[in-house]
């Protein structure tokens, strides 16, 4: 299913945010047999957004590559471009609650996500079964990073909990440029395959 039936237009300079996001909650949110869900197409432009993209469980976002589908985050009081959340949507610190299903089952393919502003690209938290590939994660960071710490922004950044612990994570053929760090690991995570 092509995002721009949902009324994005990939033209870079209108706002897709909530065209992306109402995808997603018919697709993957409001959908709850996993067996009849569909992947979410991005045609190549640029989506211009202004809020965090959520990506729930067994959710298949499909671009035409990294060097032609981008999702930009334009917004520098939100946290990230993406990140993952629970099969009710919820993010951290409230995944898991209200009986809902962890992140896990995500598959990201051909996608360039860049924040425009000093902040993290994609936030993995308490998630399993997850692969991107051939995404790059392109942040913009303000300094150098070899002569400025800076404010310690991630390309991804991947969090963990006892309860919901992040594992099997991969990433194939991606790119991370443009943030502090590329890959930054908080808590126990395991499995994860750069």
């Amino acid at each position: 299913v092509s995002v721009l039936d949902f009324g994005a237009t990939g033209d870079g300079t209108t706002d897709d945010t909530d065209a992306i996001q109402n995808a997603i909650y018919q697709l993957f949110i409001r959908n709850t047999n996993e067996e009849t869900r569909r992947t979410l197409y991005f045609p190549a432009g640029v989506y211009k957004i202004t809020d965090v993209i959520t990506i729930p469980p067994f959710s298949h976002f499909k671009g035409d590559g990294a060097d032609s589908t981008f999702i930009i985050q334009y917004n520098s009081s939100v946290e990230c471009v993406v990140r993952t959340a629970d099969s009710l949507n919820q993010i951290y610190p409230s995944i898991g609650a209200n009986s809902a299903e962890s992140p896990n089952h995500m598959y990201i393919e051909g996608i360039n996500f860049e924040n425009t502003t000093d902040n993290h690209v994609c936030i993995i938290d308490n998630t399993y079964d997850a692969r991107f590939q051939n995404v790059k994660f392109s942040g913009m960071h303000a300094d150098d990073p070899l002569t400025t710490v800076g404010n310690s922004t991630n390309c991804v950044k991947m969090t963990s909990t006892p309860a919901n612990d992040t594992h099997t994570i991969v990433f194939d053929q991606c790119e991370f440029e443009g943030t502090t760090f590329g890959l930054v690991i908080d808590d126990d995570v395991q499995h994860v395959v750069v």
